[in-house]
């Protein structure tokens, strides 16, 4: 009924023996960053409450706001720049591809855009994810185990003092029992929690496998919809000493 940093499944690993070689592994589920993806509903639309949220949680890293409007355009199906930082087909005319109007679908794919260089995803890479959204819903973001940032991002008038009662108080069963918050009133602060749930859906599994000078690493996706797990991708990862 609910996902939380103490349970089992959150806790690190210490490699362990396998044959000659060793073995580790980590969970850690995508609903406690920002998706990437929800700057945009299943129409292909803007969607102006998560784009306000995104520009917050970029100032937050250090990084310019403008790079939201870049990002809409390269997710939304109209061919009108999003602000006057918009970027669509115009701005890629130097380049062998096009903007893509559509969701994204690996998070190296965010390489295309412009301005989004190593820096940007580096900074991005604690605080968001690209996933893929539910069908005809939300991309949730779990209480229980959301990044500071984010959750500031989304509730501009929490204090770092808020956010880390708030963390303190982990985990909850409710996300109701915070609605009556100082930091939570006003209209777009209660809408807020319509984005906001105490269960994960996304799992991101990353596995390293050492057997002598073979360094063997991959990243699984899985996604949980009641009881059953589906893997949705894999891909190998390249070492990075």
């Amino acid at each position: 009924t609910t996902d939380d940093l103490e349970e089992d499944w959150a806790q690190p690993t210490p490699p362990f023996p396998v044959d000659d070689g060793l073995v580790s592994g980590e969970i850690i589920d995508v609903n406690r960053y920002f998706n990437l993806n929800a700057l945009v509903d299943h129409d292909g639309k803007a969607n102006v409450e998560m784009i306000e949220v995104a520009k917050r949680l970029f100032a937050l890293k250090g990084l310019d706001a403008d790079l939201v409007n870049v990002l809409v355009d390269w997710l939304d199906v109209d061919d009108i720049p999003y602000g006057p930082s918009g970027m669509e087909d115009s701005s890629y005319y130097d380049k062998d591809y096009r903007v893509k109007n559509a969701y994204l679908d690996r998070w190296k794919e965010l390489y295309f855009l412009e301005g989004f260089d190593s820096k940007v995803l580096l900074a991005l890479q604690d605080v968001a994810v690209v996933w893929a959204l539910p069908k005809g819903g939300y991309s949730l973001i779990n209480i229980n185990t959301v990044e500071p940032d984010v959750l500031q991002a989304m509730f501009p008038n929490m204090t770092p003092d808020d956010v880390q009662i708030v963390i303190d108080g982990r985990p909850y069963s409710d996300i109701n029992a915070l609605k009556n918050s100082t930091w939570a009133q006003g209209v777009e602060a209660q809408k807020m929690f319509s984005y906001l749930s105490v269960l994960s859906d996304g799992f991101m599994v990353q596995a390293h496998a050492l057997f002598g000078r073979a360094d063997w690493r991959a990243l699984y996706a899985l996604e949980r919809i009641g009881n059953k797990l589906t893997l949705r991708w894999r891909e190998r990862l390249l070492w990075q000493p």
